[in-house]
């Protein structure tokens, strides 16, 4: 399988779900209005993530990382009355993915606690506070769909597309890569370091675990 975006509409009949909270953390998103766009939703934290000056695209991304782990976690140990809603929302026409690593963040957070609801949203990097607010509302509606990426008037999800048996899968690997894998010194974790390794040349392969 390979990822895709497919489009993905809200039933109008749908209820919408009742949030105790919704929060939202805008990343290197300067034409949006923290305060502006809490009033636009009703009230909602919103809140633009400190600018990181940062050549590096690895250090802004430590730097977003961390105070979205920081937020999440003060927020959960308030330990929230009913159900969160928390938003990441990080340009979609910056570099390729380097703020779409935060879906594991949100998506870790909804594992460990039930109430929380966590989505990602993709937007233009000069979208202004009103169409981001629209974008928001309806994403509102979606809040099973993790991961969502604005084009224009509608919404896309992140999907897994199916390849044809019989078409040519895309290298998994790349030479000189670096992977780190989790649970590493188990039985799956070494079967594929040894894969990673066998297939490439140069790759750096860094085996973490509990033990």
């Amino acid at each position: 399988a390979v990822p895709a975006w497919e489009p993905v509409v809200a039933a109008s009949e749908a209820p919408s779900t009742v949030y105790a909270q919704r929060h939202v953390l805008l990343c290197e998103l300067p034409k949006a209005d923290p305060r502006r766009l809490s009033t636009a939703l009703g009230g909602d934290v919103c809140v633009a993530l400190p600018t990181v000056s940062a050549a590096s695209a690895a250090e802004r991304f430590r730097a977003h990382a961390l105070s979205c782990f920081e937020r999440i976690r003060a927020l959960l140990e308030q330990r929230p009355e009913g159900r969160v809603l928390f938003w990441i929302v990080v340009q979609d026409d910056g570099e390729p993915g380097l703020c779409a690593g935060l879906s594991g963040l949100l998506k870790t957070a909804a594992l460990e606690n039930p109430s929380f609801v966590g989505q990602l949203i993709r937007v233009p990097a000069q979208i202004a506070t009103k169409p981001l607010a629209g974008v928001l509302q309806q994403a509102a509606l979606l809040a099973h769909e993790p991961v969502l990426r604005s084009r224009g008037d509608r919404l896309d999800a992140s999907r897994w597309r199916e390849v044809p048996a019989d078409a040519e899968a895309p290298p998994t690997y790349v030479d000189g890569g670096v992977y780190l894998i989790t649970g590493g010194l188990g039985a799956l974790g070494l079967l594929f370091a040894r894969e990673i390794l066998d297939r490439t040349r140069g790759a750096r392969v860094v085996l973490a675990g509990r033990s």
